[in-house]
């Protein structure tokens, strides 16, 4: 979450993860390349057939599910702790993803139309997903 929220709040168009899916080695790799350090959205067991989804899928899925193609990225306050990217969709819905990178719980506030503010408790190392209108 903080990678994709950190690439998002750097004018970046786009959150690209190269692999789709994985053995449970992190491969195939590239013959003299040594280890991958690759993720993938799922990892297959190569002797089960049992697919893992990974937290990348997760994350993934916080973006993809309430920020629509050609959305804007608007203004978001983000600290150390509570990580925020906000977009406006085409709709004019407005998607708001927060990451709390801390060890410890976070009340957040996250300011709707006008003055109205909406406060949440987050456990610590968790993702939230806010999306106002349509």
């Amino acid at each position: 979450m903080r990678t994709g929220i950190e690439i998002l709040r750097n004018h970046s168009k786009s959150y690209v993860l190269w692999n789709m899916a994985l053995d449970e080695k992190n491969g195939p790799t590239v013959p003299g390349f040594g280890r991958s350090t690759c993720r993938g959205i799922v990892t297959v067991n190569q002797q089960t057939k049992e697919l893992t989804y990974t937290l990348d899928y997760y994350a993934l899925a916080h973006f993809s599910k309430c920020v629509r193609p050609k959305a804007l990225r608007i203004a978001s306050s983000s600290s150390e702790t509570i990580r925020s990217v906000a977009f406006k969709n085409t709709d004019g819905s407005v998607a708001a993803i927060l990451f709390n990178d801390s060890e410890t719980a976070e009340n957040v506030s996250v300011q709707l139309r006008g003055d109205e503010v909406l406060t949440l408790a987050m456990p610590a190392k968790s993702a939230l997903t806010v999306k106002v209108g349509e």
